[in-house]
C-alpha cells in the first residue's frame, strides 16, 4: 500500500512540475497567442507516468489473481483491470515513443489528448462498472425524450420530463 501511495504522489509531482516548469510557453505577439516551448522536457515525466500506471496495473492483476475468487465482482475487477492495462499500453507507448525520438513541438504533443480521453473514458468506464455492480436495480441506462437527453436510474423512470431547450415560436 505504500508503494503504490509514493508511486501515486510521485507521478503527480512529476505531472504538476511538468506544468508549471518556468519558461514552458512564451507569448507570441505577432500571431496573438500563447505556444509551448522545451516540449522535450516533458518526455521524463510521461515516462514516469507511464511507468506508474504500468507498475500499479501489474500491481493491482496480481493482488487480485492472489486473492482471487468465483464471484462476479472478481471477474469484474480482472476485466477491467486487463482493459486498464492494455488501454494504458495502447496509449502511452505511442506517446512516450514520440516524446523520446523529438522530431518536432507539434509531434511531441500530438498525441497527448487522445491519451489523456482515452485515460478519463477507462476511468469513467471502471467507475460505472462497479457502481452498476453494487445498485443491481438502479443501473443508469439512457432516456432521450422529444427535447433532450437525460441520464437517470431506473427507479426514477416516472419522475423524468423532457424539457425543450428552445421555445418554439
Amino acid at each position: 500500500m505504500v508503494l503504490i501511495t509514493l508511486t501515486v504522489l510521485a507521478s503527480a509531482g512529476f505531472l504538476i512540475y511538468a506544468v508549471i516548469e518556468p519558461d514552458g510557453a512564451v507569448w507570441n505577439t505577432l500571431l496573438g497567442g500563447c505556444f509551448i516551448t522545451k516540449t522535450s522536457s516533458s518526455k521524463i515525466e510521461m515516462s514516469f507516468a507511464f511507468a506508474c500506471e504500468f507498475l500499479l496495473a501489474v500491481l493491482m492483476l496480481i493482488g487480485i489473481w492472489l486473492r482471487k475468487g468465483s464471484g462476479r465482482l472478481w471477474q469484474l475487477i480482472y476485466h477491467q483491470g486487463l482493459t486498464w492495462f492494455f488501454i494504458a499500453l495502447t496509449f502511452y507507448v505511442p506517446v512516450v515513443v514520440l516524446k523520446g525520438l523529438n522530431l518536432s513541438d507539434a509531434m511531441n504533443m500530438m498525441l497527448d489528448v487522445p491519451l489523456c480521453l482515452a485515460m478519463s473514458i477507462c476511468a469513467t468506464r471502471m467507475h460505472r462498472g462497479l457502481y452498476e455492480y453494487t445498485h443491481p436495480d438502479e443501473a443508469i441506462r439512457r432516456y432521450r425524450g422529444k427535447y433532450d437527453s437525460v441520464a437517470h436510474s431506473i427507479a426514477d423512470t416516472n419522475s423524468v420530463k423532457a424539457t425543450p431547450i428552445v421555445e418554439a415560436v
